[in-house]
């Protein structure tokens, strides 16, 4: 391997890592929001004082009724529903009349979706996304799987704050309020009324499609006259993730809030970090909170509209090994004061699976959400690796086969530019004689040697940096596939070999406890791309010149530092898809084979060293050439005689 060739592999290494470094999107400044979420969090902190201290009040009221002999048992009970239809309408206002009940789950389903519904809130609990499996933390063997179930922890919210002038407060949670549902078909509306008349109610209705959309709509009937005026309906929307995959890490950082303004580009919360985001006085036509391969949307249609949202995430990286908690996602919704009097919002919920096809299919960009990458990278794995995968499951339906094919397509793509690698090498090879002679004519003025290299390099038409160049140019193949795995539902859960998941790492053993920097397990796809690594650099440093450049001690510090390339991705690509590094295995194999051909039967050294003389005779200077000697010639000027 030459010099250039090697300095290739660590500019590699250091641009890899660099790519993951600046790959997340900065955090919007959000300072003035904060401050505003601080007021919320005080403000709830005083209400609950005051709801504690009317408990107090209550329960002691209730306690002197009891205690009264002079009363009968009927008087009591009267006296008793009294004191407790006092403290709902002091809470509640005129929804007291909905702020007792008895909940009840009512379920809902079509071929794709199970929807668990409950009268408490008017809401949904939890969606079993039918066909589809998630790995289960809480079993023995942490890889047995579950049905893939959205939602379900009690912590969860999804309520609307209805400002009512007969509260105190100001507003009324939804999810204090007992619903009456309405069941036709695949809808179903929860009513919370004011009165027995039921002539005004909060109404939400839900009716299952085709597929993974639901169609919501949100009523008020006959309240336009007991909400103040100027204030908007608020939406609070809190999600607490569940683990679904093996790499929960992985799936952590890629789970996140998504959202799209109406005359913007769809963008999203910071994933790698816990952070509070903004899109205030911006219309907006959806927010997703997304998980790896799984997200739960809100679009508003027709001329529904968010007014604005403040977002937050929650990493829960310190949760205990085996809970089902990953990450809390919050945003906080407000809908248009002046929208009130229309009384009605029509929205749709997307719950399902992260498929490009089925979420470009509902035409509101939905398909962003999937984390392929940003800049030019997520735009080669979403328009050229997806597309060309595609292709080739739709012809071999093996995703291991087609994986093997797709590698194969991409190193026959990229081999120009190794075959311009190679032969680079070659032709240094080839001038090695005349090197040696110059560097013992030179060994005194390191300098000179150095431009009359340039110049020998010049007149033979050999480029130094032919080992260098193509192989950064792969560079964004390796980190377009590098999100492009983990980021595809096509690869979930498919197999390939020894691995049960392409989306996340193959394992061979599992530890029962965690190695920094390297994980609690071994990938042997990943074991054996480091073998293929060493032996490939080990085949190539025995045919290099250690007295290239005219400094022996310094090619083999350079031959050392060649061996940092496979030992420290040997560490970072353990916990990496299986998808990536059983295609960066099988590059390697290919590219070993490609360079023992190319190298023994396609360069045929006599022809390219005629070549070379040939261009010898008729030198061409190039302009890097003539600035690179003026350097040259002024610093040896500068030089103290």
């Amino acid at each position: 391997m030459e010099k250039n060739t090697i300095i290739g592999f660590l500019l590699l290494v250091g641009l890899f890592v660099g790519y993951q470094f600046i790959s997340q999107p900065s955090q919007a400044d959000v300072q003035r929001y904060q401050a505003y979420i601080d007021s919320l969090r005080q403000d709830s902190i005083q209400n609950y004082q005051l709801d504690s201290l009317k408990k107090v009040s209550q329960a002691s009221a209730i306690a002197k009724i009891e205690q009264d002999s002079s009363l009968s048992t009927a008087q009591k009970d009267s006296l008793r529903a009294a004191q407790s239809n006092k403290g709902l309408a002091e809470k509640y206002g005129d929804f007291a009349f909905a702020a007792s009940g008895v909940e009840q789950t009512i379920i809902l389903e079509n071929e794709k979706l199970k929807v668990y519904f409950s009268n408490q809130g008017g809401r949904i609990l939890k969606t079993e996304i039918k066909g589809f499996l998630g790995y289960n933390p809480t079993t023995e063997d942490r890889y047995d799987k579950t049905p893939s179930i959205l939602g379900g922890n009690k912590q969860e919210r999804f309520e609307y704050f209805i400002p009512m002038t007969s509260v105190k407060k100001g507003d009324v949670s939804t999810m204090d309020l007992y619903f009456e549902p309405i069941l036709k078909d695949k809808s179903i509306s929860f009513r919370a009324y004011t009165d027995s008349s039921k002539s005004r109610y909060f109404e939400q209705t839900y009716t299952l499609k085709d597929g993974y959309v639901v169609d919501y709509a949100v009523k008020m009937q006959g309240l336009s006259d007991l909400m103040p005026r100027g204030k908007g309906l608020q939406l609070n929307w809190l999600s607490i993730l569940n683990k679904m995959e093996k790499n929960d890490s992985y799936e952590r950082t890629m789970s996140s809030i998504h959202y799209k303004e109406s005359e913007e580009n769809p963008s999203y919360c910071t994933c790698a970090s816990s952070v509070t985001n903004e899109a205030h006085q911006k219309p907006l036509k959806w927010i997703s909170h997304s998980q790896q391969f799984f997200n739960t949307a809100l679009i508003a249609t027709g001329n529904t509209q968010f007014a604005n949202a403040i977002f937050n995430t929650d990493m829960l990286a310190n949760v205990a090994y085996d809970s089902t908690e990953l990450k809390k996602l919050h945003s906080f919704i407000s809908f248009p004061a002046s929208e009130l009097q229309t009384a009605e919002f029509t929205m749709q919920m997307y719950i399902g699976p992260n498929d490009y096809d089925i979420l470009s299919a509902t035409n509101t960009e939905l398909e962003s959400i999937i984390p392929f990458g940003w800049s030019f990278f997520g735009l080669l794995g979403e328009y050229v690796f997806r597309p060309m995968f595609n292709a080739i499951v739709y012809v071999i339906p093996s995703h291991g086969w087609s994986l093997i094919l797709l590698t194969l397509i991409i190193r026959l793509l990229i081999y120009p530019l190794q075959y311009k690698m190679l032969l680079s090498g070659v032709k240094m090879q080839l001038l090695r004689p005349e090197l040696d002679v110059m560097r013992k004519k030179y060994a005194d003025n390191p300098q000179t040697m150095q431009m009359e290299q340039m110049k020998m390099f010049n007149q033979y038409g050999v480029s130094p940096l032919g080992g260098c160049l193509p192989m950064l140019a792969t560079m964004p193949v390796w980190m377009a596939l590098y999100r492009f795995f983990p980021a595809s539902i096509e690869f979930r859960q498919q197999s390939f070999w020894w691995a049960a998941d392409l989306s996340t790492y193959d394992s061979i053993l599992e530890f029962n406890f965690y190695i920094p920097f390297y994980g609690d397990h071994v990938s042997l796809f990943t074991l054996l791309w480091a073998i293929s690594m060493f032996a490939f650099l080990r085949y190539n440093s025995s045919q290099m010149d250690m007295n290239a450049g005219g400094n022996p001690g310094q090619m083999k510090m350079i031959m050392t530092m060649q061996y940092a390339f496979p030992v420290i991705f040997f560490f970072a690509l353990n916990s990496w898809a299986a998808g990536l590094t059983a295609y960066m295995l099988l590059s390697n194999l290919l590219n070993i084979f490609q360079t023992w051909i190319t190298k023994n039967y396609i360069i045929n050294k006599e022809k390219v060293r005629a070549q070379m003389d040939e261009n010898k005779k008729n030198p061409k200077v190039s302009r890097f050439q003539q600035q690179y000697e003026e350097m040259m010639k002024q610093q040896q000027a500068r030089k103290p005689k």
